[in-house]
């Protein structure tokens, strides 16, 4: 508002856009379906990868300059990828669930934001597989 009592009208912020999960290699999941909200690590591999992608999100009208990424991956330390939208991938320790959380800001207007979240099941390999070592939830380059 001005001096003189006049009202100027800002244009209407466009709300971030739906966020679309995309996976790359290497993932290692029973179903990659990204419409599904709960997902289980392949038991036949040691490792539980994920290597999400949330680009695919900024279709036409959006500026992925315009907003940047936020995500959750429940893990004690952090991975390093958590402000990326296409971060590295991620080696979830076995034997948890884990509740991820994945935000689209708007870097403006930070109260604007999308958020999709989903569970991920990693669960403990039978005795019948090797458990390999070194897996802390660290990121993978």
């Amino acid at each position: 508002m001005s001096q003189t009592g006049s009202f100027t009208t800002l244009p209407a912020a466009i709300p971030p856009p739906p966020i679309s999960i995309a996976f790359q290699s290497a993932t290692y999941l029973l179903d990659q379906n990204t419409l599904l909200s709960e997902f289980t690590c392949d038991n036949t591999h040691t490792d539980c990868k994920v290597n999400f992608n949330l680009e695919s999100s900024f279709g036409t009208g959006y500026t992925p300059s315009d907003y940047f990424c936020e995500l959750d991956f429940d893990l004690d330390l952090e991975s390093g990828e958590e402000y990326k939208c296409n971060p590295n991938t991620v080696i979830f320790p076995r034997g948890h669930d884990y509740h991820l959380r994945f935000r689209i800001i708007h870097t403006p207007e930070v109260g604007l934001f999308t958020e999709r979240s989903i569970l991920l099941h990693a669960p403990a390999l039978t005795d019948s597989l090797p458990v390999s070592s070194g897996s802390s939830g660290a990121s993978e380059t």
